[in-house]
């Protein structure tokens, strides 16, 4: 999309030139490319601003379906805009893992409030629904009706009986086919330098009761993003560790479930810190 900007922007300057004869002048030589930048600026700032109107327009007492693709399909378009702008590339490995026939929930580490953002535009075939803290909709009412709109969930985790409420609402939307669901079971976004929290493991309820597989993420170096945006690159390496099916977990009580899927991570990341070392991407 940004490059269809661009070539966009070019492209109406000839056209304009046509109306406007300064442009034609020897001395406006300069108008041209000031011109140019000026057009692709304005896409840029409509782009922005009619999503801004989508997400600000959606009432969170209402129901999600009625315009939830259009604008998934909005976003994952503009994500790679930002990409672009604060020099950032994401590294996907292990993506031909996850089923294309079924809805899934996916589990992933956490260390940077634009996690989601990597999961939404590089697994966007999944159309993830995620689960936040309610302190993302108490305190961020606009990202919390971006999350709304795409079948998110609010959850209190410090609170039993509604943490249940949101579990039971995540099976709803998984067996109703709407969306599958993403959830980061280390419950905080992760400041230690530890590569792990403790996962909790009442979330896993969501795939045993949803009768869906259970796909293991990693994103490692995310934090390193709003640290260095638009002033060198960054690279995150995303990684889908493995994809656990129903019947391998059969049986298995949710804390066994929990220390599996730790395992797993442990494993992705370390395996990600040799590439890295290794100069392999």
């Amino acid at each position: 999309m940004l490059y269809f900007y661009i070539v966009t922007a070019v492209a109406l300057v000839p056209v304009l030139d046509n109306f406007f004869p300064i442009l034609k002048e020897s001395y406006s030589w300069w108008l041209t490319p000031v011109l140019a930048f000026s057009i692709f600026l304005s896409f840029l700032i409509l782009h922005a601003a009619f999503l801004a109107i989508c997400i600000q327009s959606v009432n969170l007492k209402k129901p999600p379906d009625p315009g939830s693709r259009f604008l998934r399909r909005y976003i994952t378009l503009t994500i790679p805009i930002f990409y672009k702008l604060a020099r950032v590339h994401v590294h996907v490995s292990g993506a031909e893992k996850i089923p294309d026939d079924k809805r899934v929930m996916l589990v992933c580490n956490h260390r940077d409030i634009a996690d989601p953002v990597f999961l939404l535009s590089e697994l966007s075939e999944l159309e993830l629904g995620f689960i936040a803290k309610k302190e993302v909709y108490e305190k961020i009412r606009f990202v919390a009706k971006a999350l709304h709109k795409m079948h998110g969930l609010a959850i209190d985790r410090e609170n039993n009986r509604e943490a249940a409420k949101t579990i039971i609402n995540a099976v709803k939307i998984l067996k109703e086919d709407k969306a599958s669901i993403a959830v980061f079971p280390e419950g905080y976004t992760n400041r230690t330098n530890q590569e792990l929290l403790p996962l909790r493991s009442g979330v896993f309820k969501i795939a045993e009761r949803g009768n869906v597989p259970i796909v293991v993420c990693t994103l490692y170096n995310s934090p390193t993003v709003l640290k260095n945006m638009f002033r060198k690159r960054s690279d995150v390496y995303l990684n889908v560790a493995a994809v656990l099916e129903r019947e391998e977990l059969h049986g298995l009580h949710t804390d066994a479930v929990a220390q599996r899927v730790t395992e797993i991570m442990t494993a992705s990341l370390n395996e990600t810190k040799r590439r890295i070392s290794e100069g392999k991407n």
